[in-house]
């Protein structure tokens, strides 16, 4: 077990958990997350289980960014790079598994909304021995751990990220204050580019206008919430919309059904 309020945990860091040779490594703890320019990108020999208890986590994986709200959490398999960044604190417990005890899970990344025993699973996790015996109690316990991750549900909260510097400062912003209104004129001005080029560039960094991207990453903020109990009303008034119509007419646009009865849909959805 590795003590609560461990910094935020990046490759090199972990390299000195590898040499204690255990199969598991878990731990908890609070923390202010680096922005989305100061997070460097990393891998893990061990794959990771990111569980956010807490706040709300942004994992990017290549090209795209997995948001992680309160009670879900992102599966990051072993060697794949990324880089975890967030605009505040976060509670958080990361459990850091050997690639031979990891083999019957998948090899992508995926953000997952644990059941009630998933989430006590992995918040014991961090107080149990780490290094067991074949058949032990131990042994047990993080084979149903294991297989909780499998079976749980899996939510589609991917927004496309940019690899130009410029949009980089302007997703980082978006991300920080999703409410931010902003026009596209007075982007492209900040970024001293004509209003065609900002949407040349837009276009070919995320494949979609930005109007179109703040969309895509409303939804993905507003799902989990929504999921887990809060009022539509709530969720639009902190995004910036000026009634709850107005958000329910947009993620109708995109998502094809109202906020509600998507939801109700995709809980009753197994995953392949």
């Amino acid at each position: 077990m590795i003590a609560k309020n461990t910094p935020f945990p990046y490759g090199d860091f972990l390299d000195d958990f590898y040499l204690h040779k255990t199969k598991i490594n878990a731990f908890h703890s609070q923390d202010k997350l680096p922005s989305y320019l100061d997070a460097r990108s990393h891998s893990h020999v061990r794959a990771e289980l990111l569980y956010c208890a807490k706040g709300l986590i942004n994992v990017q994986v290549g090209k795209c960014l997995w948001v992680v709200p309160e009670n879900c959490a992102v599966w990051i398999p072993s060697r794949i790079a990324h880089r975890s960044f967030g605009s505040g604190f976060v509670e958080y417990c990361a459990i850091f598994v050997d690639i031979k005890q990891a083999a019957s899970l998948p090899h992508e990344a995926f953000v997952i909304e644990p059941t009630v025993l998933l989430r006590e699973l992995i918040l014991k996790s961090v107080s149990l021995k780490q290094s067991y015996e074949k058949n032990s109690a131990e042994c047990r316990f993080f084979s149903v751990l294991f297989d909780e991750i499998g079976h749980a549900q899996r939510l589609n909260l991917i927004v496309p990220m940019p690899t130009d510097p410029r949009l980089q400062l302007l997703v980082e912003q978006l991300i920080a204050n999703p409410a931010d209104k902003t026009s596209h004129g007075e982007w492209a001005a900040r970024l001293a580019l004509s209003e065609r080029n900002f949407s040349r560039i837009i276009m070919q960094q995320l494949g979609m206008t930005l109007g179109r991207w703040r969309h895509q990453l409303h939804i993905t903020i507003a799902i989990p919430r929504i999921r887990s109990g809060e009022t539509i009303q709530k969720v639009a008034h902190d995004l910036g919309y000026e009634n709850a119509s107005s958000f329910i007419s947009m993620f109708k646009s995109i998502m094809h059904n109202p906020p509600n009865r998507f939801v109700t849909i995709t809980r009753n959805r197994k995953h392949p």
